[in-house]
Parts: structure tokens; sequence; C-alpha cells
């Protein structure tokens, strides 16, 4: 996992063997700010050359709504 150490906005683990999780954490129902949104953008690549993941889970922590929850629930308002 030392070569996602970098990547300090975004939780990365690896829950089986094969699978990379990342994990978006952070206050505001896990908005995106601008440092992990760079993440978002760099860690592709590094994970392009990682030979031992075959697919990548991306979820937020916590139990708020995903956006396009409240994406289509703002709309109704």
């Amino acid at each position: 996992m030392s070569r996602y150490a970098e990547f300090t906005e975004l939780k990365i683990d690896t829950p089986e063997e094969g699978i990379l999780r990342i994990t978006l954490d952070a206050p505001n129902l896990n908005a995106v700010g601008p440092q992990a949104h760079r993440e978002l953008a760099d860690v592709w690549p590094v994970i392009g050359l990682d030979e031992s993941v075959r697919a990548v889970l991306i979820r937020g922590a916590g139990s708020g709504p995903s956006p396009r929850a409240a994406a289509s629930t703002s709309s109704r308002t």
C-alpha cells in the first residue's frame, strides 16, 4: 500500500485480493475538496501500474445520501 501513501485525502485499502477500495471521508457529506479532487485524478495512473488490482471500488463513508440522491432530491425543491 506504500505506493498510495502520497494520497493523503483518500482512504485506500484492499478489502480482498485484487480489489482496491477508495473511501471518501470528508466533512460535509464527503464533499470532494480541491486536494481530494486532484488526488482522485492523480491516483488512476498509479492504479494502472499496480498489477495486483483487478477492480476499484469508490465509496463514501458514513450514512449521508449519495450525490445522485442529493441531486435528485434538490431538483424537486
